[in-house]
């Protein structure tokens, strides 16, 4: 049973429940003859592996457009079943607006279906657009650029993944976590506190 006047929460797909990383990485190590490994990106702008912006978002496009079915899900789907009952939860990706990204929206919707979550509204928001302006109380998001909107406003709320953001340093809206099933643990703990104490 969902709380009264339940708070919206906004989950970021790439790197959060979707890990493109993997298929990115084998991409890139197969033209540079390299061996990075998924703990080897340690920041957004993925400079600890050696990648251009170019070259991230060629093979961002091709992970998904070519090889959809091998992007393997990170996000324990119980959980976030789990906290559909308390909350309003979207899934939330900034896709629309570009010729090259919207080519990754049906490949996205298929990879959904594949894993079962395809019921849970998915919402494509332009690429210019700031998630932060969007209407969602919390955030799970890997996003450092998000981390800091949210960090001035303490209105709402978010739950950094660790993944490629060593260097963010949490506060006391945007809290750091190792990955999506941490931050949904704790929301769903945020819910039943409040619906205890109620």
């Amino acid at each position: 049973m969902k709380l009264h006047r339940a708070k919206r929460v906004a989950v970021d797909i790439d790197f959060t429940i979707a890990d493109v990383s993997k298929p990115m990485l084998e991409m890139h190590n197969a033209i540079n003859a390299t061996n990075y490994r998924r703990e080897d990106v340690t920041d957004w702008d993925w400079a600890s592996v050696n990648m251009t912006l170019d070259q991230f978002y060629d093979f961002y496009v091709k992970a998904w457009v070519d090889r959809y079915h091998s992007i393997g899900l990170i996000v324990d789907p119980r959980l976030l079943r789990e906290a559909e009952r308390y909350y309003s939860l979207d899934l939330v990706t900034s896709r629309a607006g570009h010729p090259m990204s919207e080519k990754t929206i049906d490949p996205l919707k298929k990879w959904l279906r594949h894993h079962g979550l395809s019921d849970i509204k998915l919402v494509i928001s332009k690429l210019n657009e700031e998630k932060s302006e969007l209407d969602y109380d919390i955030y799970i998001d890997d996003s450092p650029n998000l981390a800091r909107k949210i960090s001035a406003d303490k209105k709402k709320m978010m739950f950094v993944v660790d993944a490629h953001n060593r260097s963010i340093r949490g506060t006391e809206n945007v809290i750091k976590v190792r990955d999506v099933n941490e931050a949904l643990l704790r929301i769903i703990d945020m819910a039943e506190t409040k619906s205890k104490d109620a």
